[in-house]
């Protein structure tokens, strides 16, 4: 019983774990490309 509540509470959460990465990575994303800038405005 508790294997079938746990699998379909998972899947019930998939779709907003599945946002919740993906606006990580995103985030992430944006601020690598902003650092990069930012030593490229260094080293010139």
């Amino acid at each position: 019983m508790a294997k079938a509540v746990d699998k379909r509470l998972y899947g019930a959460l998939k779709p907003t774990r599945r946002r919740i990465l993906l606006r990580h990575f995103i985030k992430y994303v944006v601020l690598g490309a902003i650092l990069a800038l930012a030593q490229v405005v260094v080293w010139l």
